[in-house]
């Protein structure tokens, strides 16, 4: 197999693992926002946390978006 293809499927793999991650976070904020609405957490952790996954998201995209 050429270089190049190699080359090619690691960076295909990572940017299957980064959209797999995205998906793991999108579930979290989603249970975030629903502890949240349910008043199991306080609106001032759900801030933090949701500031953080926001972040997080970010970083993400821009990885996927680099290759």
């Amino acid at each position: 197999m050429p270089t190049f293809l190699i080359v090619y499927n690691i960076a295909f793999l990572h940017k299957k693992i980064k959209l797999k991650q995205l998906s793991k976070l999108s579930m979290i904020d989603f249970y975030l926002e629903r502890s949240y609405k349910n008043k199991v957490i306080s609106e001032k952790v759900f801030n933090k946390k949701s500031n953080e996954l926001a972040n997080i998201t970010k970083l993400i995209y821009g990885w996927i978006r680099s290759y």
